[in-house]
């Protein structure tokens, strides 16, 4: 049977009232991949849950302790410590924008999973 390759299956149906062979298999194994995808939103939330907060490090009081110990230093070590907290935020920053990047395309990736739910 010859089916007009721009028609979706749901049209060809309508139109033709049955479907050929090959389209049909081609549904089935894209039904039971959705299937196999029901499972993974559990492993994407998973990931979701492991990512850190955007101020990780801030959190700690680590900059506040470097604040403190530079505080108490004079000289090329003060500006050493200064050069390591600087490195140290931008570190942060990086990183939290790659958490911020990779939690948003998990969430697209499990929205596209729970829209496409048998």
């Amino acid at each position: 049977m010859y089916i007009n390759s721009n028609m979706t299956p749901r049209e060809a149906f309508k139109f033709y009232g049955k479907l050929p062979d090959d389209w049909i298999e081609s549904l089935i194994e894209d039904q039971e991949m959705l299937y196999d995808l029901n499972g993974v939103s559990s492993y994407i939330e998973d990931a979701l849950a492991q990512y850190p907060d955007e101020d990780f490090i801030e959190s700690e009081g680590i900059f506040d302790d470097l604040r403190e110990i530079a505080s108490n230093v004079r000289g090329e070590n003060k500006s050493r410590i200064l050069a390591v907290i600087e490195k140290l935020e931008a570190l942060q920053l990086s990183i939290s924008r790659q958490t911020e990047y990779g939690a948003e395309e998990l969430r697209k990736a499990l929205a596209t999973i729970e829209f496409n739910e048998v």
